[in-house]
């Protein structure tokens, strides 16, 4: 089973971890981000993680491959964790992000 199958059953075990308390969304967050992730995937992460996107929301990838606003949105809330050290960011293979695990919340 890859990640992103991993993911869409904790999501199926629990039906809101984005919403529960900011401690499990936290947690989510960074399972989501344990393995390099591609920014497509890491935007639609990003949106559920800040509530941008609601709890339940189904990945579509035309949303963040195409010129749309929340798309637009997502990239810039992933530029900002890497700018301020949460997640850190590789070009190739291909436009991927991963939680850095030298990061603090304090």
């Amino acid at each position: 089973m890859d990640l992103r199958q991993d993911l869409e059953q904790i999501g199926k075990n629990m039906p809101n971890e984005y919403t529960d308390s900011s401690s499990q969304r936290f947690e989510a967050f960074k399972l989501a981000f344990s393995e390099w992730t591609d920014w497509d995937w890491a935007s639609y992460q990003a949106g559920l993680y800040t509530g941008l996107l609601e709890p339940g929301t189904k990945y579509d990838k035309g949303t963040y491959w195409s010129n749309t606003p929340i798309g637009h949105f997502c990239g810039f809330i992933l530029l900002g964790m890497v700018h301020c050290g949460m997640l850190l960011y590789r070009k190739e293979p291909d436009q991927q992000y991963k939680w850095n695990p030298d990061y603090f919340n304090d």
